[in-house]
């Protein structure tokens, strides 16, 4: 800021020289020019104009006073019992006379404060001054012209220093009166040099003239001691001494200072000296005190406290301090590293080059950096913080602020009010605290964090990270790629192009994406979420979320306690969208309801999909049926026991770790499974993953079932399995050779079923299959030739009933062990068949003996084991005239025994039929054991051969 020529050209009245000056200006409008020299300077009263001129100078606008911090302290009181001592000349007094009161004044922290009271002049030499007269009346003036005055100057000090002691506190003069009987009246007269304002009663009696910073209340009525309209207060701040002067009415006139204050006082303020000071050259300290100053440090590390009113600062070069008090003050830093504070008021503060510290104080100020890596804050009100070049760093403080930040990297922080924050360009840090913010990152790297309150936060062009924090917030972003955390509350979340991250956190949030390949994951609530084009990841968190997948290859992530969610993954560009469960602690059920469509559920959480394309599921037992989709479906099992049903697509399907069951349905397509797993980690004879085919038709069973001499087995031109069967139905085993699943034993292995009813029996015919045996036909026996068959009797069993009673499942017998079918056969773990005494060992006493198939499985593991629950099983029973040895797959086995536990194992209508037949036998329904063999024997008869026991199994051994 420049110095108008017109300052120095009246800098001339009052000059100082070379050497280091004291000069004091007086009570009117002064013009000093200290020159060269380390000077003291006050202007005293009035509007001054200094020049500090060279060297390190003290200047003081208005009263040379010192600049020292007050102490506040309680009313001051002039005490009659208080008087230490008096010193006084002649019986009217004269000026130094004074008097010492003690506890004049007390610090907050219960210091005592001493007074020196002095009389500095009087108006008229025949005029009496005392001291210490009376009670409320420890200043007393008298003599015979009314309107004569006297000047008082009462010093602060420390009783055991006797050093000064700056105060802030309250001068107040009681029962300022006129005298009815005289027509005159006393008056006090005080001005700005040392208060900074006055005061008087609502309903005061005084009449108060002010003429400049000069104030004088005169009394106009007679009033009492104690009546507050004839009281009269003055104020001050950072004063070790006060002077006011006493005008006495004819006669004698009492004064005071009671250590009162007046209970609804009207207060005024005091004008000030407006003061131009120069400091010029060297480091100066200038106070400009009261008044609206104006305040040039010019060259040198300054230090200018503008005081009260509106004042102008300008620092010039050199590091420099500036403090502007109180008032609406212009401050300017200039260049170098400069501290600026404004204090109260409206404020103006700015820099030039250099990194500057600036500080607003109370008010709504405006604070503006040049170059510089400043620190900018504003304190209380509602501030503008301009930053341009540099590193900067802006506090708003409290109140409705707004900032930018400039070019380069900035830290903005906003208060507990609604603040407007702008990083502009650069990698800058915003903060909005409290309130509901408006931030906006600008060009650059930015950070930007909400806190509390409901913000709007824009993080524009770069990879910014946004953090909303508590309340309803709304982020967005521009290009770049982005990090958006909504936090606590119902927040808005959108991006622009780039890669983001949008986390929605507690509350019911929205949250869009556009373009890029972007992650949003709404956390705790219902949350809505649009992941816009491109591959995006949308992860729904706690609550029931809306998510849409929108453009291109989405994945849909959940995890426990995912809630009732609703998925739609788009079907618009590059689409392939998946559901990914694998976070899932415990199995899901996935349920297709069409093309894309169906839900997925832990039995507490569902989630409805639609659009999707693949699923990836969890690491436990899941259920997938697909079957109502013709679409073709993609999915990762994962590891765990998972049954998968098929749809009538081309599905492809990676089963994972585990045993698991593929079911295959009638509706066609070429499916896949890239992981079959033929190993037998169990050693139960079956592939650890089995295929159930009991949904297919069109093979040579029964009712057109499926059996393992109706699939074709071939390569699909890649060296995997292609399994085609009947029905057109076709199946890829990647990684499976054909060689390895060709066999009948093999494609058993796999889950093929051998069914019972296609057992092989020897009859008159030929052989025959057991499901075909009918009445009357006649089987080949061991001991009477060829009997007939007198009741047939069929039991089908479920894959659920077969789970739910494992003790039901069928044993399969290959061909080289103990006993060799010529074909792999199954029967019922009950069936008994016959071996003979080579299978013995030493023991020739057992002879031939009939074991069920169960004991068979205890000695000959390797080729006879129980059958898994994947596919229904069909039980036969034959029945002749009595037990016989029949010939089945070219070893023997034995009819229907109708036993206790047979006869449980029937059905209610076979059991109503054989009980017509031997109605004898109704009495075993019921039985068990020993007794009701018995029965069975007298019935019907006893088995052809011994049946062997448990214990019995010592003995055997494998052929």
């Amino acid at each position: 800021m420049p110095i108008p020529d017109w300052v120095h050209d009246l800098v001339a009245s009052k000059t100082g020289t070379d050497a280091s000056d004291k000069m004091d200006g007086t009570t009117g409008d002064d013009t000093i020019d200290a020159g060269a020299g380390e000077d003291t300077v006050a202007g005293e009263e009035g509007s001054d104009l200094i020049d500090a001129g060279e060297g390190n100078d003290t200047v003081y606008g208005d009263m040379g006073d010192g600049f020292e911090q007050g102490l506040d302290a309680t009313p001051l009181v002039l005490d009659i019992n208080n008087i230490q001592s008096i010193s006084h000349d002649g019986s009217l007094g004269s000026a130094g006379n004074n008097a010492v009161f003690s506890d004049v004044a007390t610090l907050e922290d219960g210091t005592k404060v001493w007074g020196r009271l002095v009389l500095v002049e009087k108006s008229n030499p025949d005029m009496s001054v005392q001291f210490g007269y009376t009670a409320g009346a420890e200043i007393l003036l008298g003599g015979d012209d009314p309107g004569d005055q006297a000047t008082f100057r009462l010093e602060f000090f420390d009783p055991d220093t006797n050093e000064p002691v700056y105060l802030n506190s309250t001068a107040t003069f009681n029962d300022v009166d006129d005298n009815s009987g005289y027509g005159d009246a006393e008056a006090v007269i005080i001005d700005g040099n040392s208060f900074t304002s006055f005061g008087v009663s609502s309903d005061s009696s005084l009449g108060t003239a002010v003429d400049g910073s000069i104030v004088t209340a005169t009394g106009s009525d007679y009033n009492d001691y104690t009546d507050q309209d004839a009281w009269f207060s003055a104020g001050f701040e950072d004063k070790s001494s006060i002077e006011f002067t006493l005008q006495t009415r004819e006669g004698w006139a009492g004064f005071t200072l009671s250590g009162s204050t007046i209970d609804d006082p009207v207060t005024t303020g005091i004008e000030q000296g407006a003061d131009t000071v120069l400091a010029g050259d060297g480091s100066d300290v200038v106070y400009g005190q009261g008044g609206d100053d104006s305040l040039f440090g010019e060259a040198g590390d300054d230090s200018l406290d503008g005081g009260d009113g509106d004042d102008v600062l300008d620092g010039g070069t050199g590091a420099d301090t500036l403090i502007g008090g109180a008032g609406g003050d212009t401050l300017s830093g200039g260049e170098g590293d400069d501290y600026i504070e404004g204090g109260a008021g409206n404020d103006s503060l700015t820099t030039g080059l250099g990194n500057d510290t600036l500080i607003g104080g109370e008010g709504d100020d405006t604070l503006m950096n040049s170059a510089g890596d400043d620190s900018l804050v504003g304190g209380v009100g509602n501030d503008s913080i301009v930053a341009t070049d540099g590193n900067d760093t802006l506090i708003g403080g409290d109140g409705a602020d707004t900032m930018y930040g400039g070019n380069d990297d900035d830290l903005l922080v906003g208060g507990n009010d609604n603040d407007l924050m702008y990083g502009e360009s650069g990698h800058d840090s915003l903060e909005g605290g409290g309130g509901d913010d408006v931030m906006d990152g600008g060009l650059g790297n930015d950070t930007l964090i909400g806190g509390i309150g409901g913000d709007t936060i824009a993080g524009g062009d770069g990879d910014d990270y946004i953090e909303g924090g508590d309340g309803d917030d709304s982020l967005t972003t521009g290009l770049g790629n982005d990090t958006l955390i909504g936090g606590a509350g119902n927040d808005t979340l959108r991006n622009s192009a780039g890669d983001d991250s949008l986390v929605g956190g507690a509350g019911d949030d929205s949250i869009v994406a556009t373009d890029g390949n972007d992650t949003l994951e709404g956390g705790d609530g219902a949350d809505t979420m649009y992941g816009g084009n491109d591959d995006d990841l949308l992860v729904g968190g706690s609550g029931d979320d809306q998510m849409h997948g929108e453009a291109d290859a989405d994945t849909f992530r959940m995890s426990d306690g995912f809630g009732n969610d609703t998925l739609t993954g788009g079907e618009a560009g590059n689409d392939y969208d998946t559901v990914d469960v694998s976070a899932v602690t415990t199995g899901v059920t996935v349920t297709y309801t069409g093309d894309e469509a169906g839900t997925i559920t832990d039995g507490s959480d569902t989630i409805t999909f639609s659009e999707i394309e693949a699923l990836k599921l969890t690491d436990q037992g899941d259920v997938v049926d697909a079957s109502a989709d013709s679409a073709g479906v993609s999915i990762d099992a994962g590891a765990g026991d998972d049954t998968v049903t098929l749809g009538a697509g081309d599905d492809s399907i990676t089963t994972g770790a585990g045993y698991d069951e593929l079911i295959l349905t009638g509706a066609g397509g070429i499916d896949t499974v890239s992981d079959f797993s033929i190993a037998d980690d169990d050693s139960d004879g079956f592939f650890n993953d089995q295929l159930d085919v009991s949904d297919l038709t069109g093979g040579t069973g029964p009712d057109g079932a499926v059996r393992t001499s109706d699939i074709s087995v071939t390569d699909d031109g890649s060296g995997n399995a292609l399994l085609t069967f009947p029905g057109g139905e076709k199946l890829v085993l990647q990684g499976v050779a054909p060689s390895q699943i060709t066999t009948t034993a093999q494609l058993i292995s796999a889950g093929i079923p051998c069914f019972t009813p296609d057992v092989l029996l020897a009859t008159r015919r030929g052989a025959v299959p057991a499901g075909r045996i009918r009445v009357g036909d006649m089987l080949q026996t061991a001991d009477n030739g060829f009997q007939p068959v007198i009741w047939v009797g069929k039991r089908t069993l479920s894959p659920a009933e077969l789970a739910q009673h494992p003790h039901l499942r069928p044993y399969c017998l290959r061909p080289g062990g103990l006993l060799s079918p010529e074909r792999p056969m199954l029967l019922s773990p009950q069936h008994r068949l016959l071996a003979g005494p080579k299978a013995f060992g030493q023991d020739t006493q057992l002879g031939e003996s009939f074991l069920s198939a169960k004991l068979l499985a205890a000695v000959d593991e390797n080729c006879t084991q129980q059958a898994g629950a994947a596919n229904p099983v069909t039980y036969v029973h034959l029945m002749t005239e009595r037990h016989e040895v029949i010939f089945a797959e070219g070893i023997a086995t034995e009819t229907f025994w109708p036993g206790p536990e047979a006869i449980r194992g029937l059905c209610a209508a076979d059991r109503r039929e054989l009980f017509g037949l031997f109605p004898e036998l109704a009495a075993v329904h019921g039985l068990v054991g020993e007794h009701g063999r018995g029965l069975v024997r007298r019935a019907y008869g006893d088995l052809a051969r011994q049946a062997l026991k448990r214990r019995n199994l010592q003995h055997m051994h494998a052929a």
